[in-house]
């Protein structure tokens, strides 16, 4: 025997590293949660999502993007104001219309 031959574990028993139990060498497999443990299936965990990096956002893109308008330059605007005992609304337009409520 050299010393490159490896057992097929046909007859293998093996120790589980969590519950120190005897199981058979091809029952056990690598823990989810913690790398380098080798468990039985009563023993195994699930990876824990929540333990995963968080996902990256994904880039969105717009069809059709257009440049954002400015609102400054709106000429068609309501200001409101009260005088007195009256309300009063003036939409701004070219001839200045006042609308007395």
């Amino acid at each position: 025997m050299t010393g490159t031959d490896i057992a097929s574990g046909d007859l293998a028993i093996s120790v589980c590293d969590r519950c120190r139990l005897l199981r058979p060498y091809k029952a056990l497999k690598p823990d989810g949660q913690s790398p380098g443990l080798y468990v039985c299936p009563t023993c195994w965990d699930p990876i824990d999502p929540y333990r995963l990096p968080p996902r990256q956002p994904e880039p969105v893109a717009l069809d059709h993007p257009r440049p954002d308008a400015s609102l400054a330059n709106e000429t068609n605007y309501l200001t409101t104001g009260t005088d007195k005992d009256m309300f009063w609304a003036n939409l701004n337009t070219e001839d200045d219309t006042r609308l007395v409520i």
